[in-house]
């Protein structure tokens, strides 16, 4: 081999790993963008829960005063839980579909 065909197949390997580095990075850019949305869906979630519940500290201060939990309060809080429970659900099983190919195309 002459010095121009060690030069191109070494650029040709260099481009090759620049891609694989690419396709890598766009995987785990993927990954972040699932994990935040599923954080935020927690998050979401909690801060509904802790929204329409009473504090431990406050409701031991006035427990006589407050009445138990409406059916409408009752009532959001389950739609919002349903709701946010299936949003993650989704994300979840789209994330491990999406691991589930990846591994089917390395293998291949």
């Amino acid at each position: 081999m002459n010095r121009n065909e060690k030069k191109i197949a070494l650029n040709k390997q260099i481009n090759d790993f620049t891609e694989d580095l690419k396709s890598k990075a766009g995987g785990f850019k993927n990954l972040g963008k699932d994990a935040l949305v599923i954080g935020g869906i927690i998050v979401a979630g909690y801060s509904l829960m802790k929204l329409f519940t009473a504090d431990e500290d406050e409701s031991e201060d006035v427990s006589s005063n407050l009445e138990t939990p409406s059916i409408f309060t009752s009532a959001i809080k389950g739609a919002a839980s349903s709701i946010l429970l299936a949003v993650a659900k989704s994300k979840l099983t789209d994330y491990l579909e999406g691991l589930n190919e990846e591994e089917s195309e390395q293998d291949s």
